[in-house]
């Protein structure tokens, strides 16, 4: 049954019978596949081996669209409350603000780079994590210390939205000026202010403020902090963060949901496709009709 063989492919590592053709490039020969060895159930095994995983493929592909659909409805969401198209209650107009009086940048002096515990900001909006180094940095470069709560960007993946908030986890951690980190100044949401600056909306608005190279554009703090925005009062910045926060929450249910599926599928073919677990199927009717 060739669906029989399409899954045994999708599960098996092919490695040891696969043909070198260059760095890191591998190709699946005749021979090669003359080497291959499967087990080979009976074909009604076979066939309910199949009728089971097309049924969890099934159940997978039902979870990918439900995940895009949540995707696309929190993007909707969070574009039109963060953009004033949808409001809540009768709050106050919405009044232009540039970031300096949102936020002040933090120049607290660390370490050194050989024994500063380092952080990065990862691109789009998914957050601050630790740098792991196969090597010391240079002692002479100089390091910032960063606090938990604070904002900090790339400035040369601006343009990419590496945004985010440093954790309680990385309090204390470090980083030169090229990731500049700010406190927030009283009146603002700092959940309201990274999803109001991670939009693509916005970041992709202020390409002329990027400096250098094509290469290597960076943007500065002194032009960040001279961006003005429409801001809406504490309260419904907190509003607003509080329902983009339990649209991404549906997201993060249908993502688990689709993990899930593919974990369990995973290891049920680690069962089915090797015969540690067999299917037990009814014996076949033999009985002879008249």
């Amino acid at each position: 049954m060739a669906k029989w063989f399409y899954y045994c492919f999708m599960h098996r590592d092919l490695t040891p019978v696969l043909s070198r053709q260059g760095v890191g490039r591998y190709k699946l020969t005749k021979a090669g596949l003359e080497r291959l060895v499967l087990p080979l159930p009976p074909v009604r095994e076979q066939a309910a081996v199949v009728g089971m995983l097309s049924s969890w493929d099934q159940a997978i592909a039902t979870a990918t669209r439900l995940l895009a659909k949540s995707v696309q409805q929190a993007e909707e969401f969070s574009n039109a409350m963060l953009g004033g198209r949808k409001r809540f209650g009768n709050f106050s107009a919405w009044k232009p603000k540039p970031l300096s009086e949102m936020i002040r940048e933090s120049r607290v002096v660390g370490s050194g780079g050989h024994v500063a515990k380092k952080l990065t900001v990862k691109l789009y909006g998914k957050g601050v994590v630790g740098k792991s180094e196969k090597r010391l940095g240079s002692e002479s470069t100089q390091y910032y210390r960063r606090s938990a709560g604070q904002f900090i960007y790339s400035k040369l993946d601006f343009l990419n939205g590496a945004f985010g908030i440093v954790p309680d986890s990385l309090d204390g951690y470090e980083s030169t000026l090229d990731l500049p980190a700010f406190d927030f100044l009283d009146g603002v949401d700092p959940r309201w202010f990274l999803q109001h600056v991670s939009r693509e909306a916005f970041y992709v608005a202020h390409l002329g403020l990027a400096n250098g190279g094509r290469k290597a554009r960076r943007v500065n703090p002194t032009d960040l902090l001279r961006i003005s925005i429409k801001v809406p009062c504490l309260e419904e910045q907190v509003r607003i963060a509080d329902a983009i926060d339990l649209m991404q929450a549906m997201v993060d249910i249908h993502d688990r949901q689709l993990v899930l599926l593919r974990e369990e599928k995973a290891a049920l073919m680690s069962q089915l496709l090797t015969g540690k677990r067999r299917v037990k199927l009814p014996e076949p009717d033999t009985e002879a009709h008249a």
